[in-house]
């Protein structure tokens, strides 16, 4: 699957993460280095980069198993 396919049960999931987390699209970005429409555009279900991914779940403080139902989500669907 390419960085630019569309994954909306993903973009549904990081969505709902980032509001449980109370924090904000560009408080996200600020924490992951990127540009908050990045951050919009995984959420409404592009598929993010490995890179920003990793930060961006490590910006959500998502647990270890979060994190491998997360990656399998985004990456396991091949």
């Amino acid at each position: 699957m390419k960085y630019y396919d569309y994954n909306f049960e993903l973009g549904d999931k990081l969505k709902e993460l980032r509001t449980r987390s109370g924090k904000t699209i560009e408080q996200i970005s600020e924490l992951v280095f990127c540009d908050p429409r990045t951050i919009s555009n995984y959420e409404r279900g592009m598929m993010p980069r490995v890179s920003i991914y990793h930060r961006y779940l490590d910006a959500l403080g998502v647990s270890d198993s979060e994190r491998i139902d997360l990656v399998q989500l985004a990456y396991g669907k091949r």
